[in-house]
Parts: structure tokens; C-alpha cells; sequence
């Protein structure tokens, strides 16, 4: 072979590497982000979720439902992975209880859905800073992964405690008759 042949042997090699060392450090650091995210929210006390703050607060644009059906989120929220699936004690939002529901059980599952969202918009948070490596199309392509990553489960735990909401309230409104 050839010095020139090898030498351009060696520089492929170096790029892969780079590349391969650069896309396992991404991957780490999104996982390490993700774990941290989901170990912070549910380490939280419930105290920090039990009432709708600016963030959480319910808008008005959410209240008619249009904004959900336009997003047709009834259609693909029921896809999206469980996160408390792989905590031992984690509150399953997949479904319901089955049974009679309570005002208790609705809180508590308002509770988890504020937690949930909690955990997602500190999950996306650090996307921006991939900015600060000088090379914008790093910035963009990761800030676009973690909207994409973690928007859509934002979403879906809006729609949901919006529901949740109105159906405790109108439980609620029955206990006192």
C-alpha cells in the first residue's frame, strides 16, 4: 500500500472514530439527561405537583379542545411509552382504575400527570445548549430531538389532566348534593 493510500486509510479512520465518539457521547449524555429528569421528578414530593402553577396551569385555547383534536392527540397518545413502567412504585397513567372512580384517586392522578409534564420540560431543557459547540446544525438537529422526544408526552399529559379535571370536578360537585 501505498503512503498516500495509508495515510488516507489513517484519516478515515480518525473520522470514524471522532464520529463514533461523538454519537456515543450524544447518546450518553441524552440518556443520562432523560434518567436524571425522571429520577429528579419522582424523588419530588407530591406537595410540588398538588395545584396547577403558571406552567401547568390549563389554558383557555386547551379548554375547548380544538387545539387537541387539530393535534389529533386522541389518536396517538395511547402509543406513547409509559415512563413509570420502569419505576417499581411508579403510578401507571395508561388507563384508569377500574371501578368507581374518586376525587382522591382523580388528584392523585392529576398529581403524576403535573409530574410527568414536570419531568419532560427539564428532560428538553438542555437541548439549546448543543448551540454552544459553534456548529448550528448540532444545535438545531438536538433541540429538534428533544421537542420531538418530549413534546408530544407534554401534550398527551395535558389533554389527559384537562379531562381528568372536569370529570373530578363534576365528582366533586355530586359529593356535595
Amino acid at each position: 500500500m501505498s503512503l498516500f493510500a495509508s495515510h488516507v486509510q489513517d484519516l478515515l479512520a480518525s473520522r470514524l472514530v471522532r464520529s463514533f465518539l461523538l454519537t456515543s457521547g450524544i447518546i450518553f449524555f441524552w440518556l443520562v439527561v432523560h434518567l436524571g429528569a425522571s429520577l429528579l421528578g419522582f424523588r419530588m414530593a407530591d406537595r410540588h405537583f398538588e395545584h396547577d402553577s403558571w406552567l401547568y396551569k390549563i389554558r383557555p385555547f386547551e379548554r375547548s379542545r380544538r387545539f387537541y383534536r387539530f393535534l389529533r392527540v386522541h389518536q396517538w397518545k395511547d402509543r406513547l411509552p409509559e415512563g413509570d413502567a420502569l419505576v417499581k412504585d411508579g403510578f401507571r397513567k395508561k388507563h384508569l382504575m377500574s371501578g368507581p372512580l374518586t376525587t382522591d384517586y382523580l388528584d392523585k392522578f392529576c398529581i403524576e400527570s403535573r409530574r410527568a409534564e414536570y419531568v419532560h420540560w427539564i428532560a428538553m431543557a438542555p437541548g439549546p445548549l448543543f448551540f454552544l459547540s459553534g456548529n448550528i446544525a448540532v444545535g438545531v438537529s438536538m433541540t429538534l430531538y428533544a421537542a420531538l422526544a418530549n413534546l408530544p408526552c407534554i401534550l398527551a399529559q395535558r389533554y389527559n389532566r384537562e379531562r381528568l379535571q372536569r370529570v373530578r370536578d363534576r365528582l366533586a360537585r355530586a359529593d356535595v348534593k
